[in-house]
């Protein structure tokens, strides 16, 4: 539990599809660098089934070419990982809460 939201963690993007389908999570974060299926790949799939669904992208880079594309599926928000990790999980949550989750 992070900030009283409960926290399911998926190691790969099959697993994400399949605990997303399973857990209906008010919220995701993908890594755009994931094993097997790759987070664009993910959110597209996310968004046939779940338009609505916030879906935000975390990246190590800030490559403007893979943010074009998460954009064009439909991408809640975009992070850019730093070391604060504290100050994206604060944005996250209050864009949560403005809808209210």
């Amino acid at each position: 539990e992070v900030n009283n939201y409960e926290v399911i963690v998926a190691y790969d993007g099959k697993e994400a599809l399949e605990k997303i389908k399973k857990d209906k999570p008010d919220a995701v974060l993908l890594d755009i660098m994931m094993p097997g299926i790759d987070g664009i790949e993910v959110l597209k799939r996310i968004r046939k089934d779940d338009a609505k669904l916030p879906v935000f992208i975390l990246t190590a880079s800030s490559n403007e070419d893979r943010f074009k594309l998460a954009e064009e599926f439909g991408a809640s928000g975009f992070i850019v990982k730093t070391n604060d990790l504290n100050k994206e999980i604060f944005n996250i949550t209050n864009f949560l809460k403005i809808l209210g989750k």
